[in-house]
């Protein structure tokens, strides 16, 4: 002890130290931690030690199997060499003594596998960018045995959504089709059959979203023309679920007999005239970026007639219009399919407009029928709604008969039928009416719902004018309507009761 001022003070005692009798401290590493049967495996108990005795003075045995059964009896040696027969999980068991007998016993856990580095694994996947739905090969081929490149190989696969391997097949490509998107892992064993060693690879693939094919759609600005018509194509409608219209690409086949007549391009418009009359199944093909492609057609017809014709474009709704010169007067060359509120508000239970037998697709390929009192301009003033776009209106009696007097009067009126030498298109379907259903449960004066009828289908054309009879009463009945009957070639003109459904067509101003 020693104060600060560096004055010091020694003190002892007295140990007394007798022999020791405690048992030794087993410990041992296995070298490799893990392997085959064809690797020699090191047991290092060199890290054992005792209280009393040096190691030198130790002895060990060995249970390498852990079956309880000493392979290896005593020695004085910590380090051994041992291969297992075959693969399996064994409880390695290793026991010191001390020269006084005394014991201590360790055991490790060693993984004897089948797996062997020399069996190089690789695949890949094709195609490389996976897209949900997509047929995908997973091709092992590229895997082989490195010090014997000869040598057959078996393949195994685990794959997404499964939980076992699959059997063992010599060839090395394998079909799978991912169907979710996201992070997919697929496993790959490889397995020499000499000797059943494999060694096995896990990959992950990323699946994006399903790539469709686009939507393929065009409008014709005019489906009826002749071989003058310079018929208008608008591709514009085509789609796609990842790229917007100006990225796709199209082409066309403009008589339908499988020959694309233009290559592929991002124009989406373009003109094109039919040399012989004829009926034409217009067909055009839309392209993604990954060649994903989708075809529809439409039908065109085109007559042997030199009428001069056009197209019009509805700015209200974007729908075309063939339109056609007759005389002096430009007429559209197909019916109205403008759509405006469908039920009218001072009588509720009918509709304004109806397609052929109610069928939506009716409208669409023959245009709409509409209720005569509806779209007549001041017979309800407050339900009128102007059917024509700008520039165009519905056509009167002075407007039919000029038509008439052009084409030689109305004994050629079956000219304006559909096929006829003006090129109008009048198509046989008639027109429509109706009865009300009434509610019985508080009498005949209230109507619950219309029932719709169609009548001289396929058999006549019938058109209307926005002339009204002239009646002294001014109750303003009757409006002047033609028809053109089809199984005769007559013409009716006269004044007719515009509660029916009948297509327009509308003049230009």
């Amino acid at each position: 002890m020693i104060d600060g001022k560096k004055q010091v003070r020694s003190f002892s005692a007295a140990v007394e130290v007798t022999q020791g009798y405690s048992s030794p401290k087993a410990d041992f590493i296995i070298t490799p931690e893990t392997g085959n049967p064809t690797v020699e495996f090191t047991f290092d108990a060199r890290g054992t030690y005792d209280d009393e005795d040096s190691l030198e003075q130790l002895e060990f045995r060995w249970d390498p199997l852990g079956d309880g059964r000493w392979l290896i009896p005593y020695s004085f040696q910590p380090l051994i060499h041992y291969k297992y027969p075959r693969a399996g999980i064994y409880n390695t068991k290793m026991q010191v003594k001390d020269p006084t007998g005394r014991s201590s016993t360790m055991t490790r856990e060693l993984i004897v596998n089948l797996l062997d580095s020399m069996i190089h694994v690789d695949f890949f996947a094709t195609p490389d960018s996976i897209q949900v739905n997509d047929t995908v090969t997973l091709d092992a081929s590229l895997s082989r045995y490195v010090i014997d490149s000869t040598q057959t190989l078996s393949y195994s696969w685990l794959l997404p959504g499964q939980v076992v391997w699959s059997d063992l097949v010599d060839d090395p490509k394998i079909v799978h089709i991912f169907t979710q998107q996201g992070l997919h892992a697929v496993s790959l064993k490889v397995v020499n059959p000499k000797n059943d060693f494999y060694n096995e690879l896990n990959k992950e693939f990323t699946v994006y979203a399903e790539n469709l094919p686009p939507t393929a759609g065009f409008e014709v600005a005019c489906a009826y023309g002749n071989i003058l018509t310079q018929f208008y194509l608008d591709a514009w409608s085509s789609s796609d679920d990842r790229l917007p219209p100006s990225e796709l690409e199209i082409r066309w086949d403009f008589n339908g007999d499988g020959i694309w007549d233009t290559p592929f391009s991002k124009e989406k418009t373009l003109y094109h005239q039919f040399s012989q009359p004829g009926e034409y199944s217009c067909t055009l093909q839309v392209k993604d970026d990954e060649d994903q492609v989708r075809t529809t057609a439409r039908r065109i017809i085109v007559s042997a007639y030199t009428n001069p014709t056009s197209f019009f474009r509805d700015p209200r709704d974007g729908q075309y219009y063939g339109t056609v010169k007759i005389g002096a007067q430009w007429w559209m060359s197909e019916n109205m399919n403008f759509r405006i509120p469908k039920k009218l508000i001072h009588r509720k239970t009918f509709n304004q407009w109806n397609c052929l037998f109610e069928q939506p697709l009716q409208c669409d390929e023959l245009g709409k029928m509409y209720y005569v009192s509806g779209v007549i301009e001041n017979r309800y003033d407050d339900q009128y709604v102007k059917i024509c776009p700008s520039g165009w209106r519905l056509p009167t009696k002075r407007d039919w008969e000029i038509l008439f007097n052009t084409i030689g009067g109305e004994q050629n009126g079956h000219e304006l039928r559909f096929g006829g030498q003006y090129d109008f298109n009048g198509l046989d379907i008639g027109y429509g009416t109706y009865n009300f259903i009434w509610d019985e449960n508080i009498g005949n004066t209230t109507p619950i719902d219309t029932l719709y009828f169609f009548k001289d289908t396929y058999q006549k054309s019938w058109f209307f004018s926005t002339t009204e009879a002239v009646d002294p009463q001014n109750l303003r009945i009757d409006v002047w309507m033609i028809k053109l009957d089809r199984a005769t070639k007559t013409t009716w003109t006269g004044f007719a009761l515009p509660s029916i459904y009948v297509p327009a067509r509308c003049i230009k101003e």
